[in-house]
């Protein structure tokens, strides 16, 4: 009285639904970590060339050597900025990613629940069939008895 239960199908195309969710996380946060760590040498790189231009103006320079300081300064800062629009723009793109990953992975918990739930009545009603069964057999060797067999 064993049968097969639908689940097995809907839970094996829900796990693939979450694992191609967790891939695409994955693959955002690698990019997004990418992303920061430019940002970051960006930012290293402003600091560094921050102190040359304060060195040279020490030592003397003249105003086109700091305008070019400066305008190099300037396109950095335009760099980081990109960057940092980038990051923030992959980290909304991974809170979307994330929340899609939390709904594949609800949808594959009902289906495990609903699998559960299903081959535990099955195991009940097998369970009643067999006792049933059993119940009858005795109930027959009962009366056989009754009838001398």
């Amino acid at each position: 009285m064993k049968q097969a239960l639908p689940f097995t199908t809907l839970i094996d195309l829900a796990q693939q639904e979450v694992d191609a969710a967790a891939q695409a996380l994955g693959a955002l946060q690698r990019q997004r970590d990418d992303m920061f760590g430019k940002r970051k040498n960006l930012d290293g790189y402003r600091v560094e060339y921050e102190q040359q231009l304060a060195q040279a103006a020490r030592d003397g320079m003249t105003m086109g050597q700091r305008r070019n300081y400066q305008a190099f300064l300037g396109t950095l800062g335009t760099a980081i900025d990109q960057q940092q629009t980038q990051v923030e723009m992959l980290d909304r793109k991974i809170e979307v990613a994330r929340l899609l990953w939390q709904q594949k992975k609800q949808k594959l918990s009902s289906f495990e629940t609903l699998e559960t739930r299903a081959r535990q009545a099955q195991e009940q009603r097998t369970a009643r069939y067999e006792q049933r069964m059993t119940d009858e057999f005795a109930a027959r060797r009962a009366r056989e008895m009754q009838r001398g067999f």
